[in-house]
């Protein structure tokens, strides 16, 4: 643990070095989450049966919670897409359920995956763009002086040539 930090500057270099295969490990790795939290919630689901028959509690709504604080969205999801026989009716708290799954899926994965790939689009394209201003800029002033240096140039070789014909004559 004192060394934590040492840790973080490291991730944060290979983040900034190799920031796509950075972002493919992170969208992998939230996906094996999400499954392993597919079997967690599920296993919970029959571990607490016979709770619920015993005590006629739903227990689904404590296993959705762990689920939602462990960050298991995609399980909960699927979770609440099959709970009742009857399709026509849809709870309240199934539909809180859906919503928030829906919502932390799109945020943990889209926005944490974007950053880093992101990045590994972004940061070429702008430092690609910057080096192009920076040629532009640098040629700038060369441009400057072929500009003033060529008229003096052609109006002196019109002048030498108009000079040459003049003494021959």
């Amino acid at each position: 643990m004192d060394n934590f930090y040492l840790v973080l500057i490291d991730y944060v270099r290979t983040i900034l070095f190799h920031p796509i295969l950075k972002g493919i490990e992170l969208s992998i790795l939230i996906l094996l989450w999400q499954l392993i939290g597919g079997f967690v919630l599920f296993g919970l689901t029959y571990l607490l049966k016979p709770i619920d028959k015993m005590f006629n509690v739903n227990t689904r709504y404590l296993v959705l919670s762990f689920g939602l604080l462990l960050g298991f969205f995609l399980p909960i999801f699927i979770a609440t897409n099959d709970w009742n026989d009857d399709k026509t009716v849809i709870t309240v708290f199934q539909r809180v359920f859906r919503s928030v799954a829906k919502l932390e899926m799109a945020f943990v994965t889209l926005t944490l995956v974007t950053l880093i790939l992101g990045a590994g689009i972004i940061v070429p394209i702008y430092s690609i763009t910057v080096a192009i201003f920076n040629f532009v800029i640098g040629i700038i002033p060369v441009l400057a002086g072929f500009a003033v240096l060529i008229p003096i140039l052609f109006i002196g070789g019109f002048l030498s040539l108009v000079g040459a014909v003049a003494e021959r004559l």
